[in-house]
């Protein structure tokens, strides 16, 4: 979010596209570097697995609200779902069955690329 800020405005808060999860990082990966899951650290020393990562496509909706407006160039609506894929605005990845799990603010998360 803070890329997404930083170009289109302080309108775009954390969590406005109705995300689950949102791992803060300086150096946000690739879908590459996700292709062996994310972990999240649910309890001391117990991890679990979120796997088949797929970049989160920003729809044209989501792009008008981030230049806001609901009239805008159609080659500003380009430029900013050029800008909002491959990654920027995110991943969806899937929960492992079973048991629902709890995950707390601040719980550790690492991907192996």
């Amino acid at each position: 979010y803070r890329r997404i800020r930083e170009r289109l405005g302080a309108h775009i808060v954390d969590g406005i596209a109705g995300e689950s999860i949102l791992v803060e990082c300086d150096d946000p990966p690739a879908l590459g570097a996700l292709m062996n899951g994310i972990e999240i650290e649910v309890d001391p020393g117990l991890w679990i697995r979120l796997a088949e990562a797929s970049v989160a496509h920003p729809c044209v909706e989501f792009s008008r609200f981030c230049l806001r407006s609901s009239v805008v160039e159609p080659r500003q609506i380009k430029e900013t779902l050029q800008f909002l894929d491959d990654g920027t605005r995110g991943f969806y990845v899937g929960l492992p069955a079973g048991d629902p799990i709890g995950i707390a603010v601040g719980a550790a998360v690492r991907w192996r690329g």
